[in-house]
């Protein structure tokens, strides 16, 4: 047989509140007729203090009443303020939470590991973009350069600044299942101005079709595919 929990609370505003309409009422009776009871006003005076003492005890259950009923609430309010993301802010403007990743470890990045082409690629080929772009920073430090990543929001297409011999470039890295066209690669080329950059370079694990190298060619944008990757920087 299940059994209501009691609230403590409620329980000592109800009797505050009895107390203080019993303590009133006592009060008030000897106050009218003790007024006129001059035999028995010593009797009325007590019963008037009995009474006030009455209504300050029931004033005093009301109040704590009052305060034990918050503090049952505040944990719960407590509760969903945890489950509630915070929201910074700067200027009254949100900022995004930085952005952190946890890239795997692949065994051909370790230095001095020995793989054949194919098992790189085909571990290039489980990597995510963001995964393929931390690679290729190593592989650039790995090669003279000076390498900054860029924001990974709002980069204009654009995911590394790689600089040597006082020449930077912008990187776009396209991990990709397919040949890349012109097309692919138009929003990295847009991307320079941005970045005020000396040249433009674009890095994918798969090659170029004509479109690509047509293009590539008349706007002097350094083309990297799976070969150029493998002669020049995987070594």
């Amino acid at each position: 047989m299940s059994s209501k929990k009691s609230n403590p609370a409620l329980t000592m505003l109800l009797l505050g509140i009895l107390f203080v309409f019993i303590g009133g009422g006592a009060t008030g009776l000897s106050l009218i007729f003790g007024a006129d009871a001059v035999e028995s006003k010593q009797i009325f005076d007590i019963v008037m203090y009995v009474g006030i003492g009455f209504a300050v005890l029931g004033v005093i259950l009301i109040i704590a009443g009052i305060v034990s009923g918050k503090r049952r609430k505040t944990p719960k309010a407590a509760q969903q303020k945890e489950q509630t993301p915070a929201i910074e802010r700067v200027d009254d403007k949100i900022v995004e939470p930085t952005f952190v990743f946890e890239p795997q470890t692949y065994e051909f990045v370790t230095v001095g590991r020995r793989q054949s082409n194919d098992e790189k690629f085909n571990e290039i080929g489980k990597m995510g973009k963001t995964q393929f772009v931390i690679y290729m920073c190593k592989l650039f430090s790995l090669n003279g350069y000076e390498v900054t990543y860029t924001p990974v929001a709002e980069n204009h297409d654009i995911d590394l600044l790689i600089k040597r011999d006082g020449v930077t470039r912008v990187v776009g890295c396209l991990l990709a299942n397919k040949v890349m066209c012109a097309e692919d690669i138009k929003s990295i080329y847009a991307g320079k101005d941005f970045y005020q950059a000396d040249g433009v370079m674009v890095v994918t694990n798969m090659y170029f079709d004509r479109t690509a190298l047509d293009f590539a060619k008349s706007r002097k944008i350094t083309l990297v595919d799976r070969n150029i990757l493998i002669e020049k920087y995987m070594r």
